[in-house]
């Protein structure tokens, strides 16, 4: 590819993140979900040892306008000796997560994925279609984060994002970046899988 390409190319890129970014008003909007139910998460375990943090493309910057916010619980009090039962627990909790966020004040709908590898709780604000996805935090979780933030601190923040989102936009457009296209391969049997 000769120089003139490679500079088309790159202004491009540069215009498509440029327009693919969000607008203050998505961003505020976002964060005044996320506060919300993050303070609903809190109510609930008020009495417990507890965090909650921001986890996926909202947490490296690095989500298309309309990506899902994913939030991460890690909740000491909830692991066991047993894996079944510690699935079990995390599993009634987001189901008690679930009513707690219904009182929240938004218009929701809501989904547990208990089949899933890593149990979910999906929401949906209908008002403004923003989606959550809550889980519990497992071993590999933090890991992954940091492995993203590292390469956006290597290579650059704009120059990561500015690869990553064609494609992350490419797959969504072919179902392919959805949940439904990946379930297959999220979802276990207990007789497989701890």
């Amino acid at each position: 590819m000769d120089d003139l390409h490679v500079y088309r190319l790159s202004n491009e890129l540069t215009a498509f993140v440029d327009y693919m970014a969000r607008t203050s008003s998505e961003i505020n909007a976002r964060n005044y979900f996320t506060q919300s139910v993050i303070s609903a998460i809190d109510a609930y375990f008020s009495q417990t040892d507890h965090s909650v943090r921001l986890y996926g493309s909202d947490a490296t910057s690095l989500g298309l306008p309309l990506s899902d916010i994913d939030l991460m619980i890690a909740a000491p009090s909830l692991e066991h000796r047993n894996p079944y039962y510690t699935r079990e627990l995390k599993i009634q909790a987001l189901r008690d997560i679930q009513k707690v966020c219904n009182r929240t004040g938004f218009h929701l709908i809501s989904t547990i994925r208990e089949e899933a590898l890593v149990p979910i709780l999906e929401i949906e604000d209908i008002s403004t279609g923003l989606e959550m996805d809550i889980s519990f935090e497992e071993p590999h979780s933090a890991q992954g984060l940091e492995d993203v933030k590292s390469w956006c601190a290597h290579y650059g923040h704009r120059e990561l994002i500015s690869l990553y989102l064609p494609l992350k936009h490419a797959l969504n457009m072919r179902k392919l970046g959805f949940g439904s296209a990946t379930t297959p391969y999220q979802v276990c049997h207990l007789t497989q899988y701890p």
